[in-house]
């Protein structure tokens, strides 16, 4: 079983985790940090959050409709597709129709920004700004869940120069958005992230044993500068009883 959620970071790591149980559209998750910011913030704050926020969300809204770079003959829907499963193992698809990329000054540094459809909460800060998300796979209890790419379809962009992911800030912080580069990442002459698919540890949401499969169809050298782009992807998780484990 297949359960929505998202694998970002965010500052209110307990509002945070609630939003990981759940589906959400772009303006529900929109109205519902407004009433938490106007809860926690004085009408200063609470001004400029709402601002941030409405920003924030016009922004992933124009860009959902006017990707630069689309592509027609995916292997699938956007986004996670359930294609078979029984009780031992799932295969999933994972695919990309469309993302954009937009120039973008950073602390006078020319780069740009990466966008994708649905996608609304950065990267961990300091990180290239690379849109991922996570799905939470119920697991028989006791079991064990381990998941292997079957299959791919990859395109490599030259001359990108992806900008760091700014610090969400607290509701009651009123200083510009910080972009700041983890160096141990844009220093090195290797792919981020190293693996396109994370799996977590097994964990309990509501009583039922999960695990979450991360996805981030995006791998970024800051070097060389190419960015390689996961359209499309076909994943399988397989599920080991507690019985059959040595």
């Amino acid at each position: 079983m297949l359960i929505g959620g998202s694998n970002k970071k965010f500052a209110a790591n307990h509002i945070f985790l609630y939003l990981l149980r759940n589906e959400f559209s772009g303006l529900q998750l929109y109205i519902f940090f407004l009433m938490i910011a106007k809860s926690l913030t004085c009408k200063a704050s609470w001004l400029k959050y709402s601002f941030f926020l409405t920003i924030t969300l016009l922004a992933g809204f124009f860009h959902s409709f006017a990707g630069d770079i689309k592509f027609t003959d995916s292997w699938g829907k956007a986004g996670y597709t359930v294609e078979s499963q029984n009780g031992s193992k799932v295969l999933l698809n994972y695919s990309i129709k469309a993302f954009s990329l937009s120039d973008f000054q950073v602390n006078g540094e020319s780069m740009q920004n990466l966008e994708l459809p649905g996608h609304f909460l950065p990267n961990n800060a300091g990180a290239p700004n690379l849109p991922g998300s996570g799905r939470y796979i119920a697991i028989p209890q006791g079991a064990e869940a381990s998941f292997n790419i079957v299959s791919y379809r990859s395109e490599t962009f030259t001359n990108v120069n992806i900008a760091p992911a700014f610090r969400i800030p607290w509701a009651n912080e009123d200083e510009d958005l910080e972009y700041i580069k983890d160096e141990s990442i844009y220093s090195a002459n290797k792919f981020y992230p190293e693996e396109p698919i994370l799996l977590s540890e097994k964990g309990l949401v509501r009583g039922i044993d999960v695990v979450m499969l991360g996805i981030t169809p995006f791998h970024y050298n800051p070097i060389t500068h190419q960015l390689i782009v996961y359209r499309d992807l076909n994943a399988i998780g397989f599920v080991v009883p507690e019985s059959n484990k040595e």
